[in-house]
């Protein structure tokens, strides 16, 4: 099963297959095909909610004749991205380059190239600003979230990511107004 992950700026969007699909050959614990992440072609008011975020990955997956179950890499008050993720490993971007092998690799060390490739695999290196709203720390999830991405009030904010940036950047980077539309992870 894939899923989407929105590391939101706005956030990207990643495939996630649960180890229930492994080959006979396979390790136990790989997957017959790696996942795959993506930042959504197209931003998104903040106010779209954990629900609304995975659908807007699940539509742009779609549209580009991506499969699987796609979830945004985003946190509220309740629900951590991290554990959107439990059980699966393995992402790529669109266009096949490797991200990180593991969730751990992912939070401890960042992505291994920028995930700046829509789910399109049109390339976004050059955009600025590159944010993805997130709500994300490498600690979880933090109460800069919009209100649990439920507003788009310009007296709130939201915590974002740049999905140009490695490290720990590709997560958390700023705290973004919410009256600004990004993209997924």
């Amino acid at each position: 099963m894939r899923r989407c992950l929105a590391l939101i700026p706005l956030s990207a969007c990643q495939l996630v297959f649960s180890l229930d699909q492994e080959t006979p050959d396979a390790p136990l614990d790989a997957p017959t095909k790696p996942n795959v992440v993506f930042v959504t072609s197209i931003p998104f008011a903040a106010d779209i909610g954990l629900a609304g975020a995975d659908q807007a990955c699940r539509d742009r997956a779609k549209s580009a004749g991506l499969d699987g179950d796609f979830v945004a890499w985003l946190s509220d008050s309740t629900t951590s991205a991290f554990d959107r993720l439990v059980g699966s490993r393995g992402w790529v971007r669109t266009d096949g380059v490797p991200v990180a092998d593991s969730l751990d690799e992912l939070l401890g060390r960042g992505p291994r190239v920028p995930i700046a490739v829509t789910e399109n695999s049109e390339s976004l290196a050059l955009l600025t600003p590159a944010r993805v709203r997130t709500g994300t720390t490498l600690a979880g999830p933090t109460t800069s979230n919009c209100s649990d991405w439920s507003t788009t009030n310009t007296m709130a904010f939201g915590l974002s990511g740049e999905f140009v940036s490695g490290g720990n950047e590709f997560t958390e980077s700023i705290e973004a107004n919410c009256s600004e539309s990004q993209r997924l992870l």
